[in-house]
């Protein structure tokens, strides 16, 4: 297994540096195995079961991103949650977006299995399916 550790700097969007470091450093079929740094303007979510959608919230000001855990498919879609916290409240959920504050440091590791998003759980969320 191979273990890439990145750094993102301040001012940085973050969903778009993490698709770049997927592509240029091909962490297709990699778990996310942490995440650490500062974010502000961060966009979460949280999956309502009964209306089969993502609630999203933004939380403007800036956070420390106490907590990224997630995982990258075959073909590269990141599937991530995380936490965060201003020493006052912690906000938690599926992570779709947020600016870099000072920097964020993320440690994938690459996998010998094929992660394929494919197993239908609801309508519009796939599970994986683990092969090899």
């Amino acid at each position: 297994m191979n273990v890439e550790i990145v750094r993102i700097d301040r001012g940085k969007d973050l969903a778009d540096e993490i698709k770049r470091t997927i592509e240029e450093r091909e962490l297709y079929n990699s778990w996310i195995l942490g995440g650490v740094g500062a974010v502000e303007g961060a966009e979460l979510g949280v999956y309502k079961w009964d209306e089969e959608r993502y609630e999203k919230f933004l939380i403007k000001e800036p956070m420390e991103l106490i907590s990224m855990q997630g995982n990258v498919s075959d073909e590269g879609i990141a599937h991530i949650h995380c936490s965060l916290s201003n020493g006052e409240k912690v906000a938690a959920g599926h992570f779709f977006n947020a600016k870099v504050h000072i920097f964020v440091e993320i440690a994938f590791i690459k996998t010998d299995k094929r992660l394929r998003r494919a197993r239908a759980i609801k309508a519009g969320l796939k599970a994986l399916d683990v092969e090899g």
